[in-house]
């Protein structure tokens, strides 16, 4: 899954859930500043956070499933 298309599933993912972008900075340890602006598409991320962001959707994917 490419950068962007993780960035549109988890934006999608998380206002079907009613959940806040904080909550993935919190739980995964990632800067706000970062993941804000990934979230708004104006920044990327390195390979190693994408990683980080990818398991925490799949992991929260199973648990909503």
């Amino acid at each position: 899954m490419t950068s962007e298309e993780l960035r549109q599933e988890m934006l999608a993912f998380l206002e079907k859930n009613g959940m806040k972008k904080s909550i993935v900075a919190k739980q995964t340890g990632l800067s706000s500043s970062i993941l804000s602006s990934w979230f708004s598409g104006r920044g990327n991320l390195r390979e190693i956070e994408i990683d980080v962001v990818q398991r925490f959707f799949d992991e929260r994917r199973k648990k909503f499933a």
